[in-house]
């Protein structure tokens, strides 16, 4: 779909308190789930990483644990431009 931050602002608004979202990660020696999922940029779209399984396939767990500020997803195509991480 896209770098990890255009994917969480496009899904944060999309999901309901509680909801999950599931990302496919690339293989294992890519970077750290830390590093993709930086807790203090989650934390800004109301999601948090849950678990990180290791595959395959790789999958990122987020879920939703607070409200995501309305002023998300931005217009189109900002996201990719600017990122929030």
């Amino acid at each position: 779909f896209g770098r990890p931050a255009v994917t969480a602002e496009c899904a944060a608004p999309l999901l309901a308190g509680g909801g999950l979202l599931l990302v496919s990660e690339p293989p294992e020696g890519a970077a750290e789930e830390g590093e993709r999922w930086p807790a203090a940029g989650l934390d800004g779209l109301g999601l948090v990483l849950r678990t990180f399984t290791a595959g395959p396939p790789r999958i990122a767990v987020l879920q939703q644990t607070g409200a995501c500020p309305e002023r998300f997803p931005r217009r189109v195509g900002i996201p990719a431009k600017r990122p929030l991480w």
